[in-house]
This record gives structure tokens, C-alpha cells and sequence, in this order.
């Protein structure tokens, strides 16, 4: 069964390259250009993993990450945090993130992330990793 990724970014250029490279990669792709419809998208059809950008329009991707890991239905969900803005990685992970990629990221290294929080939560071997320093 293919793991589903929800992708939130509001740059469409941004989005579409996401999209393409996680249908690539194999995944089941829903993205919305929207924070606000982060929530509706995950009670429509529950993802795997989300990639969400930092700065969408209107709302902060960090606001919603906190919001999605402190509610119980939604803790479980791994979080990829992705963003251009100068700052630490400490900084963004302070909102329960569960990794963040700085923008422009490298794309075997987004894959690797992606498939090491599938793996861990299927409850599979985590495969050997290059190391996070993004």
C-alpha cells in the first residue's frame, strides 16, 4: 500500500516540484497550497507524513504544527518543517516538528528523512541515513 504525504506550501512552483518528486519517490500525493485547509485534508484523508513549509500565507506553519501535535488524533503524524527563513533548526523545532529542511534542500536527503519517519512509524528497520544537517 502506497503511504499517503500531505505537501502545504503556498509557492505553486514550490508545490508542483514537490508533488512530482514525491510521486517519483512512490508516494500517494494530496498537496494543498493552504495552511488553512491542513486540517480538512487530514480528517478527508489521513497522511503518512506531512511536508509543510513555514511561511504559507495568512498562517504560520508552525502554529499548525503545533496545533496538529498537541491534539491526539493528529500527535502521530511526522511533520517535515521546510523553509528559506534564516534561523536555527532548534528554533523551528521548538513547535513538535519532527525534522526541519532548510530551503533549497538537497533532494536525496529529503527522501532519506521522508523514508526514515515512514519506517519508524510502520515499525520497520530504519535504513542507514546520511546525517541530518539541515
Amino acid at each position: 500500500m502506497q503511504k499517503k504525504i500531505l505537501a502545504v506550501d503556498d509557492d505553486v512552483d514550490i508545490l508542483e516540484m514537490l508533488k512530482l518528486l514525491l510521486d517519483i519517490f512512490g508516494y500517494d500525493v494530496e498537496a494543498t497550497l493552504r495552511g488553512q485547509d491542513v486540517q480538512e485534508k487530514i480528517s478527508h484523508r489521513r497522511p503518512d507524513l506531512i511536508l509543510m513549509d513555514v511561511t504559507l500565507s495568512g498562517i504560520d506553519g508552525r502554529d499548525i504544527c503545533r496545533s496538529l501535535k498537541q491534539d491526539s488524533e493528529t500527535a502521530g503524524i511526522p511533520i517535515i518543517l521546510i523553509s528559506a527563513l534564516p534561523g536555527s533548526r532548534a528554533e523551528m523545532m521548538e513547535c513538535g516538528a519532527d525534522d526541519f529542511l532548510n530551503k533549497p534542500f538537497d533532494i536525496a536527503n529529503l527522501q532519506d528523512k521522508i523514508e526514515k519517519f515512514l519506517a519508524v512509524k510502520s515499525g520497520e528497520d530504519i535504513p542507514e541515513f546520511l546525517p541530518t544537517n539541515n
